[in-house]
């Protein structure tokens, strides 16, 4: 049995209303995640930051841990690609490599 046009016109509406829904949520989550920082720094105090280990879906989200030796700062920041230097200077394999510095 076919519905009427008018049943089939309100599913394709609410199939369009569920795909603009999706897509918004889609587009906010790109936005938010433009918005973490890429740099290795503290905001709070500038010093260079050291790696947590993240939780999987931080890791999947090509995010990270960061956490402030000197503040006790501790934030996300995007991974940044291999071979690529950081923009402070420092190199993703130099980061791991730093020695720890006491305060």
């Amino acid at each position: 049995m076919a519905g009427s046009p008018e049943e089939s016109a309100d599913v394709l509406t609410a199939i369009l209303l569920f795909a603009l829904d999706g897509f918004r949520l889609v587009l906010i989550a790109f936005v938010a995640w433009l918005i973490v920082p890429r740099h290795r720094a503290c905001p709070q105090c500038g010093e260079p930051t050291d790696l947590v280990q993240a939780p999987r879906a931080l890791r999947w989200l090509l995010l990270e841990k960061r956490w402030c030796l000197k503040c006790g700062w501790t934030g996300v920041a995007r991974k940044l690609p291999k071979g690529v230097p950081a923009p402070d200077g420092e190199s993703p394999a130099e980061a791991g490599a730093r020695p720890r510095k006491t305060p």
